[in-house]
């Protein structure tokens, strides 16, 4: 008779919670781990390059300047909601008419304490969640130790620091919440600097950066929680009570709902379990499907114009009303212990199909048709998504239902007191984010305004909330996501089935045990194939070698397959790779799609198919590493599995043979010339760019030759094969690992992680500003699998070769495999990336020669209007001022405040602190005057372009809407130049410039005292400018401009020169340009350009290595356009192709030192 493996085990309660980690995994707690010791000196090398790596992305740093002038404001002022930058925030309170237009419930709340009670407890205003990380920027910056504010510009790299700091405790988070769930230390170190990798595209210098690192922390004390000691969840209390005052991103703590609620229905008795789980699960659904009806409301209104277009009100659902009566009775019939088992899960089932069913049919909505198709197209893609997500969801749900009731004892639990103790120290944490918090309640009611609110979906607007598949998004890059996402999919299924290797009975009777271990066998293969096609699809994607779809993951999976039969049956099996390259390869080719079309008389059979090459040509370059590679493997698992050095020959001869064919009957790289001419082979180019790669900056110039190469060295690796092994074997097999001495035990399922890391993940795929920590939340998961998936096959392999249940250690010579990739990959990066660091970071700075510290780099920090704000401090300029929304905090930042109010003089029209600070209204009257008016919209309505006349029409409009706003100053960025508004501002004579560099320009209002005085300061020296080149740079503009004096133009030429010789640079360039329109002063202004290009291409070399050397260039390209014309005036046809190359010389240069100092 069998003998379950249940029967055999430990008897130890594997729910104590005092048990170590490696007990509730299945692990013994005496064993050393491989790889574990000094090795992982190795490991955390790897894991400080990568934090620092992660550390070095560079970012616009608008928020970070927003968060400057407001540190410094709470430290001189105090925290409070009185906003003092701008002149359309929000206006503090709450007064007795806002609380008259609350919900009727907040009002009879209110009425029960006094005004400046209410104030206290829920104030509003300006609601600035970040506070605290605002005044420890400030405060690094300008009062630490390590700051440097005396000096201009300072350098501001003690944030830099922080950066690299912050990410170092990530990384440290992540990599031992890994370790606590029983991964191998060196496999925890890989997927932690993996999670680092991922998120580093939306890594920067703002208060999120705090939510990263504290999401990590606050995952690693619920790993301690459940594997360690329950006492440790009270660690969250200083930890929110901290995150709930650096960042807005401490409602992520609400994680902890689904952690208690698994727990708790995991120790509780089975029918409980099942009858809470079903009212829980009800009541998801229904959610869900409030939600979506109330979103279609939502698109009505703005689409369509019509409001109520579907009902949404619960109150008057029926659908409601049956769901509370259904949870009624499901928790009456759990309770009475009369009703039957049968009975009982009877009526959950029909219940829940009832249920899914009467919530299905809400997904498809009667949406009118009077609208046109364009109108409605919205409405029917946001109806199908939805259903679809709908579907996936429930039948989620009933999985993780399934589980719960039919597998409690595979699931990790914790006792009831720790649940107790998760629920006391969840409660005092949430009272302490109240309490310790200056907004107090309005810390909390502001996050679920800016979330659920009518308006919220107005602020999510912007890139970094749009989802994480939008591949066009040039906020960060999902491509590692993608990686991921994809391994999550293929880990999770290949660790589900590998739990299926682990024999059910330990002894049994041969015929049961033999069928055992033919199913052993069987699984094995399957695993075995399914991670080598996981491998495999997953490697292509990291290189971008392939598109996403179906059909490349089925001729993926077919290439794989056909390795495994010429490795496992016959080598001869590997030709069939060629016809199925070759029908890959051709069924989307242009030419072979029009022969099908003949040949099935039908053109529009195959009119939906996509052309292209979809990267299938990749399949013949990668046949051999491929094949190496999976052979190698399988002679390590299987016996059966010979490696002869002749057997080689074959895939070579099908990897060539293949090409060759693909070439001839397609050729997808679009050969001029006959096939034997071989050179044409070394200068392939990838025929595909995967939508997925669309903001990632890689070329892969020497994809091609690196694959020969690699080919080459498969070829050798495989003839050195035998003496590689002999080589190893001399290697003493001395174990580190300490064999265990009991039997394995399958490691539990770790439902509440799982769930969590599930969860923010699918935050993250619906919105990108979430990648990161979902990175943080799924990495370690990832790598659990991994190590239970090898622990898994290890155990069950030794029971059916040596009849042990164990886990075999890793040989010594695997070991030091393992050790000298590792250390090669640390050594390559850590030299590599370091070398790039000093190439963008510390070598010369192409875009200016003072704002060049690496924070300045990091944050694109160069481009912030710092001269401009020393021009408006030192003029005391106050007032209101139009500025692009980007610059709003600089130009808080730099100014001045009352020492007593700590109001800013100049007030702003516009900043990045959105709904913290804005209402809708504000924000859509800045966008309306930004984008130029009525003449604008009507242009584009016409589909034609602006000329003079319009922008004069432009200038005028604007001129009215800004003095109905009292605004006298605008202040533009370089970027909003050739804007409708900046030209159209141009046009109107009552808004000269009266500042500009090469980065900014401002106007003034010379209908209004305070700008006629700016002005006429320019010409009575009244005016102060920051430095020499700014105000040698205005007189030469202003002289050209408004000067009609003899010697004007004159002194305004010197003025100009004068400008370029403090800073060689297109603005002043281009006034030395404008010189030539006058007679008397061209030969001096070409000579001076002549001489200018004739220095440039002698000092090119030596100026390349020099700070603002893009600068120069700008300049150089400038008089290039300038004598190219004048040849083309001179029918000069030579001299003007001669221009004609230098340009593009100067453009390719630019482009390149532009590509070559991002990172």
């Amino acid at each position: 008779m069998a003998k379950s493996i249940n029967r055999v085990r430990n008897s130890k309660d594997t729910r104590n919670i005092g048990q170590s980690a490696e007990n509730s995994l299945g692990l013994t707690t005496n064993i050393r781990h491989a790889l574990s010791g000094w090795p992982m000196i190795l490991g955390w090398l790897a894991m400080l390059i990568f934090a620092f790596h992660a550390s070095t992305h560079m970012v616009g740093a608008g928020d970070t300047w927003v968060a400057m002038a407001c540190g410094r404001h709470f430290i001189n002022q105090g925290v409070d909601t009185v906003e003092p930058f701008s002149a359309n925030s929000h206006k503090a309170g709450p007064t007795e008419k806002d609380i008259a237009k609350w919900p009727g419930w907040a009002k009879r709340i209110a009425n029960k304490f006094d005004i400046e009670t209410v104030k206290y407890w829920h104030p509003t205003g300006w609601v600035n969640q970040n506070w605290l990380t605002h005044v420890i920027f400030y405060w690094l910056t300008h009062e630490s130790p390590i700051a440097d504010p005396d000096a201009f510009p300072p350098s501001f790299n003690q944030l830099v620091y922080w950066k690299i700091a912050l990410y170092i405790i990530a990384v440290i988070c992540v990599y031992y919440t890994g370790r606590i769930l029983g991964v191998n230390p060196a496999l925890s170190a890989v997927f932690a600097c993996f999670a680092m990798f991922i998120g580093r595209s939306f890594f920067d210098v703002r208060p999120a950066g705090f939510s990263n690192v504290l999401v990590a922390a606050f995952l690693l004390i619920l790993a301690l929680t459940t594997y360690r000691n329950f006492l440790y969840i009270w660690l969250l209390v200083p930890i929110l009570v901290f995150w709930c005052n650096v960042h807005g991103g401490y409602i992520y703590a609400l994680m902890l709902t689904p952690f208690v609620i698994l727990h708790m229905l995991i120790i509780l008795p089975k029918r409980w379990t099942i009858s809470f789980y079903s009212i829980l699960m009800w009541m998801a659904l229904y959610f869900r499907s409030f939600t979506f009806t109330r979103h279609l409301n939502t698109m009505g209104e703005e689409i369509l114009r019509k409001t109520d277009l579907f009902p949404v009100s619960p109150g008057n659902d029926w659908l409601l009303f049956v769901l509370i009566l259904m949870a009624i009775a499901s928790l009456t019939i759990a309770a009475v212990k009369k009703v039957k088992n049968e009975a009982f899960y009877a009526f959950h089932i029909v219940a829940t199909l009832i249920l899914f069913l009467w919530i299905l049919s809400r997904f498809f909505p009667s949406i009118p048709k009077i609208y046109a198709p364009q109108a409605l197209k919205p409405f029917h893609d946001y109806v199908n998504s939805s259903l679809l997500f709908f579907i996936i969801t429930f039948f989620g749900l009933i999985g993780m239902a399934l589980v719960m009731t039919f597998w409690k004892d595979k699931l990790v639990s914790i006792k009831p007191k720790a649940i107790y103790h998760t629920i006391a120290a969840g409660f005092v944490a949430f009272i302490a984010t109240i309490v310790f918090n200056p907004f107090h309640l309005t810390n909390l009611t502001h996050t679920v305004i800016i979330s659920v609110s009518k308006h919220a979906k107005m602020w999510r607007t912007v890139n970094e909330w749009h989802p994480a598949f939008e591949w066009t998004n040039p906020v960060g890059t999902s491509f590692p996501f993608l990686v991921m996402y994809v391994l999550i999919i293929g880990l999770a299924l290949l660790w589900l089935l590998s739990r299926l290797l682990n024999p059910k009975f330990l002894k049994a009777q041969r015929d049961e045990f033999e069928e055992q271990k033919k199913l052993f066998k069987n699984l094995s293969n399957i695993l075995g194939f399914a991670t080598a096609v996981l491998v495999c699809w997953a490697t292509l994607i990291s290189f971008s070698l392939l598109n996403l779809s179906a059909t490349d993951f089925i001729i993926c999976a077919a290439f794989v397959g056909i390795i495994f039969l010429s490795i496992y049956r016959n080598v001869h099996f590997i030709t069939l790779v060629i016809p199925l390259i070759l029908l890959a390869t051709g069924f989307v080719d242009p030419e072979w799609l029009k022969v099908l079309s003949r040949w099935f008389k039908s053109p529009e059979l195959l009119k939906n198919i996509p052309t292209g090459y979809n990267g299938r040509y990749i399949y013949p370059f990668i046949l051999l590493p491929a094949y190496v590679t999976m052979h190698i493997f399988a002679s390590l698992f299987s016996k059966n599995v010979i490696i002869k050095q002749k057997n080689i020959i074959f895939p070579a001869i099908a990897a060539i043979v293949n090409i060759v064919l693909v070439v001839l009957l397609i050729n997808p790289f679009k050969f001029a010339k006959p096939i034997w001419h071989v050179t044409q082979f070394f200068d392939l180019s990838r025929r595909m760019r995967p939508v997925y790669e669309r903001n990632v900056e890689v070329s892969y110039t020497h994809l091609f030759s690196a694959l020969y190469m690699l080919s080459i060295l498969s070829i050798i690796i495989w003839l050195l094969l035998p003496y590689l092994r002999k080589v190893f074997s001399q290697v003493p097999n001395k174990i580190d690992e300490n064999p265990p001495a009991d039997t394995y035990q399958l490691p539990k399922i770790d439902l509440a992680l799982i769930a969590i890391a599930v969860f923010t993940t699918y935050m993250a795929i619906q919105s990108r500003r979430f990648i990161p920590i979902a990175a943080v939340a799924a990495c370690p998961v990832l790598a659990m699998f991994i190590g239970q998936m090898v622990h898994t096959v290890s155990a069950s392999r030794n029971f059916h070769r040596q009849n042990r249940l164990i886990v075999s250690p890793m040989p010594q010579a695997l070991q030091l495999f393992f050790i000298v990739i590792g250390a090669a990959f640390v050594l390559i990066s850590g030299i590599g990336w370091g070398l790039k660091f000093k190439r963008v970071y510390l070598d010369g700075w192409p875009t200016d020669t003072k704002l060049n510290s690496v924070f300045m780099r990091m944050t694109a920090s160069d481009a912030k209007p710092f001269y401009a704000s020393r021009f408006i401090r030192d003029n005391k300029i106050e007032g209101k001022v139009f500025n692009y929304w980007t610059e709003g905090g600089f130009i808080a930042y730099g100014q001045n405040p009352d020492p007593n109010t700590g109001r800013t003089p100049l007030r702003l029209f516009m900043d990045g602190r959105a709904q913290a600070a804005y209402e809708p209204a504000a924000y859509k009257m800045w966008s309306d005057i930004m984008s130029g008016g009525p003449v604008v919209y009507e242009t584009k309505r016409r589909n034609r372009t602006l000329n003079v006349d319009d922008y004069k029409k432009i200038g005028k409009w604007i001129d009215k809407r800004l003095k109905d706003q009292k605004v006298w100053v605008v202040l533009m960025p370089t970027g909003q130049f050739e804007t409708p508004f900046v030209k159209g501002l141009e046009q109107n004579t009552n808004w000269p410039v009266v500042f500009y560099n090469n980065k900014q320009k401002l106007f003034v209002d010379i209908s209004t005292p305070q700008g006629k005085n700016i002005f006429d300061g320019i010409f009575n020296g009244k005016t102060l400018y920051p430095d020499p080149f700014s105000t040698n740079l205005i007189k030469a503009r202003s002289w050209f401009a408004y000067i009609q004096a003899k010697d004007a133009k004159k002194q305004a030429l010197a003025f100009a020169k004068e400008a370029f010789l403090l800073s060689p640079s297109q603005a002043p360039m281009r006034q030395v340009m404008l010189a030539t329109r006058y007679p008397e002063l061209r030969s001096d202004a070409e000579a001076f350009i002549k001489n200018y290009f004739d220095d440039f291409e002698k000092n090119r070399a030596k100026w390349a290595k020099q700070h603002g050397y893009h600068h120069r260039i700008a300049a150089a390209l400038n008089a290039c356009s300038y004598f190219r014309e004048l040849a083309k005036r001179q029918n000069d046809t030579k001299l003007m192709q001669s221009y004609d190359t230098k340009m593009s010389q100067y453009h390719s240069e630019r482009q390149v030192l532009l590509k070559t100092k991002r990172w």
